[in-house]
């Protein structure tokens, strides 16, 4: 079966080597990051894992000399799962299944309820290695917005002073 391998040119054999060498260090280098990002942005370990997924097959079929260096390539990753995760109603309802339900959910316990919009936008500055003018950016939302969305998250997770007393 040609494409698979068995019979190709040394050549086309070197590229699919390089290939999945180039698969396999993107995913050792950035799934975790990215997966921990969907999942705050989603809440759903099965939809964050096809978006970590799709995300990193579509940066191994990017020309390899296009590659960014390796904090950029961070970056523009991080964007690209945000992207993503905020097409995955759509796609969803595409594939005949019911989109899931808009959830409010916290961070962590004890902060304020955050829209899917809102943890995407977190995901970015906390697992994608963004500023929050960068993710601002990302998201399209102006800067002072992700600076007041990061501060009510913070805000949300201090103590009260009378509690540390």
């Amino acid at each position: 079966m040609r494409g698979s391998g068995h019979g190709a040119s040394p050549r086309a054999k070197a590229t699919i080597a390089a290939a999945t060498e180039r698969a396999r260090d993107l995913h050792a280098q950035y799934a975790t990051a990215l997966f921990r990002q969907a999942i705050l942005t989603l809440a759903d370990a099965a939809l964050a894992e096809q978006v970590v997924c799709e995300v990193i097959v579509e940066e191994c079929i990017r020309r390899p000399h296009a590659r960014p260096e390796a904090e950029t390539a961070r970056h523009q990753l991080a964007v690209s799962a945000y992207r993503r995760c905020q097409e995955v109603p759509a796609v969803t309802a595409r594939s005949h299944r019911a989109p899931p339900a808009p959830r409010a959910l916290p961070v962590l316990p004890g902060t304020p309820a955050l829209s899917r919009a809102e943890r995407g936008a977190l995901a970015l500055v906390l697992f994608g290695g963004l500023g929050y003018v960068g993710a601002a950016r990302a998201a399209g939302i102006s800067a002072p917005s992700m600076a007041g969305l990061l501060r009510k998250v913070l805000l949300g997770r201090a103590e009260p002073a009378d509690a540390r007393a």
